[in-house]
């Protein structure tokens, strides 16, 4: 891999402009589980050729695996929208997305495209929330909980942002809302047993720090069906 890396790397100052270059870096980030920085390669490659399907399906195989299924549909989609039917990867691709908007219509009674505008909503409050930008972060999670209203994280995470603003009755119902949902939610329980001692008007710690509970719960038990694969 450092061999092949090199000759890369070489080809790239000297072709800056071909795709198949970044698509091998890309590739070799793949190997090495380095899954930002391949992201980064196949979206390049995908730049200079917007047709190049492997690098969507290689792009939208490292969001799969790193849980970022907005950006997983949207790659995916572009992989059924270009590619030969008939192509395993395409196949793959094509099974991923019916198999997950099944699902959804069934769990959650949204649309694909509802589902990929939640998740929209959600990533943008919980950037504004890690920045502590409460208020920004609210309103952004209060639109995630028009498209699902039993969206446990979201409950959990607008808790947070009332007790950093000081609004204890307001945290604890949201931390109560999410616990109905799933009573085995651990940051809510943890939370809500902090901001219970707090007084009204008295702000949760600053060392808090945030935390994609389900993303982190799935990384750690992957499950097996719906696994990335990838192209080289």
């Amino acid at each position: 891999m450092d061999k092949a890396e090199k000759i890369l790397l070489a080809l790239r100052r000297e072709h800056p402009f071909v795709d198949n270059v970044y698509f091998g870096l890309g590739v070799i980030c793949v190997f090495r589980d380095e899954t930002e920085k391949g992201i980064h390669y196949f979206e390049k490659a995908i730049e200079l050729s917007p047709d190049y399907v492997e690098a969507w399906h290689n792009k939208g195989s490292l969001h799969q695996k790193r849980l970022e299924i907005d950006l997983m549909v949207k790659s995916y989609r572009k992989v059924v929208e270009l590619g030969n039917e008939s192509e395993d990867f395409v196949k793959h691709a094509k099974e991923i997305l019916d198999d997950m908007e099944a699902s959804i219509r069934k769990d959650k009674n949204m649309t694909f495209d509802e589902y990929a505008d939640s998740m929209s909503f959600f990533k943008d409050a919980f950037a504004a929330m890690e920045k502590s930008d409460w208020d920004k972060a609210i309103s952004g999670f209060t639109r995630v909980l028009s498209f699902d209203p039993k969206h446990t994280q979201t409950y959990g995470n607008l808790g947070i942002c009332y007790a950093q603003l000081g609004r204890k009755l307001e945290a604890l119902d949201h931390f109560d809302r999410a616990l109905e949902l799933d009573p085995k939610y651990g940051p809510a329980i943890t939370n809500r047993q902090l901001v219970e001692l707090l007084e009204e008007g008295e702000k949760l710690p600053a060392q808090h720090t945030t935390t994609e509970y389900y993303k982190e719960m799935a990384k750690k038990s992957p499950a097996k069906k719906g696994r990335a694969k990838f192209l080289d």
